[in-house]
């Protein structure tokens, strides 16, 4: 099958044969934020997020879903809450999944018609699934080839597949089109101004353009908690500058207190780097506690407990969590 990026007759023949139509909705059944005319509890939920209550806002959201168990914007923005808020993709995938269960996806003669919210469902759904805690590679590129039809310049769909690409060992040249091309729609989004970072890094080994590719974004958006979390990974392992390291992952905790993926990292500095193996441990704890099924984090928590806290059966426990996470010859 074609990708979005091919133009030859074949692709065009493709598009009339399967044609995805992009359906604008603002307010009402298909928006993927609420407008100033929307009230209810989930209408209050983003306006508690924009506040940083993610807390009060996932509540709020559970209480539109109550509500109405068919609103597809409630569903996706718990799924975001998960996602971004907490870093876990299994409960972000059920979120998602119930989302676009619940939506209006229909086939119409001239194609698929797609809200915004569904858009944003499908995305985010291919997003969790690029995570080693459930990872489904075939799955997730689907669907990012599928958003990327109706939405060409979606920068997290760009940037996620982008993401996916480098971690399963898919092609380099690819991924970096797909980065570029969010770039050349927004040169100053974080996002991407990330994802490219995370490319000449992971692919190159170009650790100081990676550098101030990070800065840069944080120059933009002082509180892209991505950014942020990977800047201060860079710091410990290629400069086993610790301090700054930590000043990262405190600084992205500070914004997102329950941040899976910067609770890891924090207590993998302080596992290897400081020796402070309690404060280690409880932020393990912390991490696994917004996702349970992080096998980087079980593993590195079960050697914690075996090595330096002589409790075995605590990691034979974590350990066993992992092997059912991981895939086969993982």
């Amino acid at each position: 099958l074609p990708t979005s990026e091919d133009t030859e007759p074949w692709a065009a023949g493709h598009t009339k044969l399967h044609p995805l139509r992009f359906e604008p909705c603002r307010g009402g059944s298909g928006a993927a934020l609420p407008t100033s005319e929307d009230t209810g509890p989930w209408a209050a939920g983003h306006t508690k997020l924009r506040g940083g209550d993610y807390i009060g806002a996932r509540e709020d959201f559970q209480e539109a879903v109550t509500q109405d168990v068919q609103c597809v914007q409630a569903h996706v923005s718990l799924g975001k809450v998960a996602l971004k808020w907490e870093g876990d993709p299994v409960s972000a995938k059920k979120h998602f999944e119930d989302a676009l269960a619940n939506g209006k996806l229909t086939s119409r003669g001239e194609g698929v018609v797609l809200s915004d919210a569904e858009v944003e469902a499908t995305v985010g759904l291919a997003v969790a699934l690029s995570d080693e805690s459930c990872l489904a590679p075939s799955r997730a590129e689907r669907l990012f080839r599928r958003a990327l039809r109706v939405s060409p310049t979606h920068v997290e769909a760009l940037c996620g597949y982008a993401g996916l690409l480098q971690d399963t060992g898919g092609d380099d040249a690819q991924a970096e089109r797909l980065i570029y091309r969010a770039l050349e729609h927004d040169p100053r989004d974080p996002e991407a101004l990330c994802a490219l970072a995370t490319f000449v890094g992971k692919s190159r080994g170009d650790f100081s353009s990676a550098e101030q590719l990070y800065t840069h974004a944080l120059s933009i958006d002082p509180e892209h908690v991505p950014s942020l979390c990977n800047l201060g990974q860079l710091h410990q392992i290629c400069h086993k500058a610790v301090g700054p390291a930590e000043k990262a992952f405190e600084k992205a905790l500070a914004l997102r207190p329950a941040y899976a993926p910067g609770l890891a990292s924090l207590a993998l500095l302080h596992h290897t780097s400081t020796g402070d193996f309690h404060k280690a441990q409880e932020l393990y704890q912390l991490a696994l506690r917004s996702n349970p099924a992080h096998p980087a984090t079980l593993l590195n928590a079960a050697f914690l407990e075996e090595v330096q806290f002589q409790r075995p059966w605590m990691s034979l426990q974590m350990l066993t969590r992992a092997h059912k996470v991981l895939p086969r010859g993982g």
